[in-house]
This record gives C-alpha cells, structure tokens and sequence, in this order.
C-alpha cells in the first residue's frame, strides 16, 4: 500500500538575494498560527551584522504547500502575491524573513525599525538619518549592485569606500542560509 507521505524533509541553502526575491514575489508565506511580528531595530541590525560578520543565523523551516492569490503583510509590506501550487509556508524563521525583506526593501519607511543604513566610517550599521549622508548608505542602495553605483556616481568625493561598500553588497546578497 503507497505511503500517504510522499517524501521526507530535505536540506538546501538560499541566499538571501533569493529569499528576498521569494518574499517581494509572494512565494513565502507566513501561516496563520504564527505569532505576530515581534523583533526591534536592535534585532534586526544584530542580523544584518551577523550576515555581513559571515556569522550563522540559524536555518529556516518551510513547508512547501499551495496558496492562493492574496494580498500580504509582511512587516510594512504589502505584497499581491499569486496563486500558487508551490509557496513556502514559514514554519521557523518569519522573524529574519521579515526583516531582511523590509530592510532591504527600495519601500522601506523612513523612521520605521525597518529603516537601517550602513556608516561607510563607522562600519556599523545606524538609523537611516532624515537627510542624506554620503558615507551613510541606506540598506536598499547597499543591496542594489545599480543603485550603490548611482550613489557613488552621486557622490564621486567618497570614492575611496567603493570598494568597501560593493564587498558589502556582496557579502549580503550572497549570504547562504540553510533551510529544511
């Protein structure tokens, strides 16, 4: 007699390029019986640190389940996401997911825990100032290979953290994170 279950867990890595891409998209999806959105600014720029550190930050546990064609909130997100046979449902890992999909998102709020830019001096993560700061990088301009460009095309007098800044890019988009 067939087993009902079709096949054990298995084991990837997504980096968080597209993990980011999977959430902006609709792909990932926060189940009802998930508790709500609890981190602070504090724990989301400990993340990002860890990240850019090369740090682990734990694995992801996702179920890979239908889900129809809905309108979602993640953080200060609100994605259309499709219908779709095959979205990863978040078991464990909603509070990273969540975070690094606001922080690293071009609609990030000013003024929100979301809101975290990088100090090129410093070389620490700070709160998106109300003006801008050339040698502070807001997370959306760090994440985006063209947008760090136009930044540093913007301001040409900083051009000795250039290489700083796009070995962050890197280390950030590339970052792997295990997942079940």
């Amino acid at each position: 007699m067939p087993s009902k279950f079709n096949s054990g867990p298995t084991a990837d890595t997504y980096d968080v390029e597209k993990l980011v891409d999977m959430a902006w998209n609709g792909m990932l999806r926060i189940p009802h019986f998930q508790r709500g959105f609890r981190w602070n600014w504090d724990d989301i720029r400990k993340l990002l640190d860890s990240i850019v550190k090369g740090y682990p930050i734990g694995s992801l546990l996702l179920w890979t389940r239908p889900a129809p064609k809905q309108t979602l909130k993640l953080g200060d997100l609100t994605i259309e996401a499709p219908a779709t046979d095959n979205a990863l449902w978040v078991v464990d890992g909603q509070q990273r997911l969540t975070s690094l999909a606001n922080a690293l998102s071009p609609l990030a709020r000013p003024g929100s825990k979301f809101a975290i830019s990088y100090d090129l001096e410093a070389r620490d993560f700070v709160h998106t100032p109300h003006t801008e700061n050339p040698t502070i990088i807001p997370l959306p301009v760090i994440f985006d290979l063209q947008e760090i460009l136009r930044w540093f095309n913007k301001y040409p007098f900083i051009a000795r953290y250039l290489d700083d800044a796009t070995s962050l890019t890197r280390r950030i988009r590339q970052f792997e994170v295990p997942a079940y």
